[in-house]
């Protein structure tokens, strides 16, 4: 009987330093999106762009483009690259492939191949 007991104090234990190491991740974790969030609002551009690729990861697609426009706007590059990606898939904005043109181009003139790559490819899908 004490044998049962110990070991279901220790499951227990272990299941209280599992749920404190979740909830220290998750405060850590809000830590960092409040901090970037407060940079984001400040202007900075990079943290803009890094926050709306967390909204996109996070599947919020609106908060998001938000942000991407943001930065796109202020000349982020990959945030253009990023805009012209959600108006050619329709991600958080209806589709619009002018509009994905447009921010490809953006992007393609100040060197980002990959935009250059994607630029192409939207405006085949333009023409058919």
């Amino acid at each position: 009987m004490i044998s049962s007991i110990s070991s279901s104090i220790k499951v227990k234990n272990e299941r209280m330093l599992q749920y404190d190491d979740s909830m220290n991740k998750r405060r850590a974790e809000t830590g960092r999106n409040a901090y970037l969030i407060d940079v984001a609002e400040r202007g900075d551009v990079e943290a803009l762009f890094t926050l709306g690729l967390k909204y996109f990861v996070d599947n919020d697609e609106k908060q998001a483009l938000f942000c991407f426009k943001q930065a796109a706007s202020r000349g982020h590059v990959e945030a253009q690259r990023y805009l012209g990606d959600c108006y050619r898939f329709g991600w958080g904005v209806e589709e619009d492939k002018q509009q994905a043109v447009y921010w490809y181009e953006k992007a393609a003139r100040q060197g980002d191949n990959e935009a250059l790559k994607l630029l192409d490819e939207a405006r085949g899908a333009l023409i058919r």
